[in-house]
C-alpha cells in the first residue's frame, strides 16, 4: 500500500512538473513568436524608410545646389553589416537631415515628389515608434520569463537568454551614458 502510494506521489508530481513545464514553455514560445513578427515588421519598415531616404537624397541634389549631402553615405549604408538597432540609429540621423533640408530649401516644400516622400517618411516613423513599444513590451515579457522562479528552469531548458530591448542598450554593462541628451 506504501508503495503504490508512493508511486501515486511521483506520478502526481510528475504530472504537475510536466504541466508547468508545458505552460511556461508556451509562454516563452508565444513570446518569441511576437517579437520574431515585430522583428520582421522593423526590418521591412527600416527598409522602406532606407528606400525613401535614398529617393529623397536624389532629388535634393536635383532640385538644389546643394551636391555635396549627408545622404552621400547612404549607399555606404548597404554595404555595411549593420543590426536594425545600429540601422536605425543612422537612418534617424539621415532623417534629421532630411528635415533640416526641407526647412533649408524652400524649393524643396513645392516639389510634388519631396512631398509625397515626406508624408510617407513620416508615416514609417509613426509605425516604427509603434513597432518599438510593442517589441520592448514583448522583450520585458521575455525577460521575466528568463529571469523568474520556475519559468527560468524552462529557460535553462531550451536556452532561452535575456535579450536587449530596441534601442540596444545594455542596462548590465558598465557604461554610465547610455542616456544622452
Amino acid at each position: 500500500m506504501l508503495i503504490i502510494k508512493i508511486l501515486f506521489a511521483i506520478v502526481f508530481l510528475s504530472a504537475v512538473l510536466s504541466v508547468l513545464f508545458v505552460f511556461f514553455y508556451n509562454q516563452f514560445q508565444s513570446a518569441i513568436l511576437r517579437i520574431n513578427e515585430v522583428e520582421n515588421n522593423i526590418d521591412d519598415l527600416l527598409r522602406n524608410k532606407f528606400e525613401l531616404l535614398n529617393r529623397a537624397g536624389n532629388i535634393i541634389e536635383a532640385s538644389t545646389d546643394l551636391k555635396e549631402t549627408a545622404f552621400d553615405d547612404l549607399e555606404k549604408l548597404r554595404s555595411r553589416k549593420l543590426s536594425s538597432f545600429d540601422l536605425d540609429q543612422k537612418l534617424g540621423e539621415l532623417l534629421n537631415e532630411f528635415y533640416k533640408f526641407r526647412e533649408i530649401c524652400p524649393e524643396l516644400r513645392e516639389n510634388e515628389s519631396f512631398i509625397k516622400i515626406n508624408t510617407s517618411l513620416e508615416d514609417i516613423e509613426e509605425q516604427i515608434i509603434a513597432c518599438r513599444s510593442y517589441y520592448n513590451d514583448n522583450i520585458a515579457v521575455y525577460n521575466k520569463l528568463t529571469k523568474s522562479i520556475p519559468s527560468n528552469v524552462v529557460g535553462i531548458v531550451i536556452n532561452a537568454h535575456e535579450k536587449p530591448f530596441f534601442d540596444g542598450k545594455d542596462m548590465y554593462d558598465n557604461i554610465y551614458n547610455d542616456f544622452k541628451l
